[in-house]
């Protein structure tokens, strides 16, 4: 479980992942989120051969395939919990903001953890 401060304006790092989260909180309402990341993140194949052990000897092809079915899994959660964030963010601060950063945050850092 990931613990956000919810009392005071907070930045969110995911270094490995290459993504900030900017949270502004003003009386204890989320007023505005923004995130800044590389757009090569989600999009390509070799975003998720940067998680993939580069030593074929060491998996099984059946156990590569269930760990790249893992990673691509974590990405789509990643990236659809970022999106719904940073449009409820936008689009209305007092709805369930932060909930919905509690579970971007909690898929990048799972993602951030399968990193190599």
């Amino acid at each position: 479980m990931v613990a956000l401060t919810s009392t005071c304006s907070e930045i969110i790092r995911f270094d490995k992942l290459g993504v900030v989260i900017r949270v502004n909180r003003t009386d204890r309402q989320t007023t505005l989120v923004e995130v800044t990341m590389s757009d090569a993140l989600f999009e390509d194949e070799s975003a998720t051969n940067r998680w993939l052990s580069h030593s074929p000897n060491t998996e099984s092809m059946e156990a590569a395939s269930k760990h790249r079915h893992a990673i691509r899994n974590r990405l789509q959660s990643a990236s659809l919990s970022l999106d719904v964030l940073q449009r409820c963010s936008a689009e209305d601060p007092a709805s369930d903001v932060e909930r919905i950063l509690e579970i971007a945050v909690e898929s990048l850092t799972e993602l951030e953890s399968m990193a190599i």
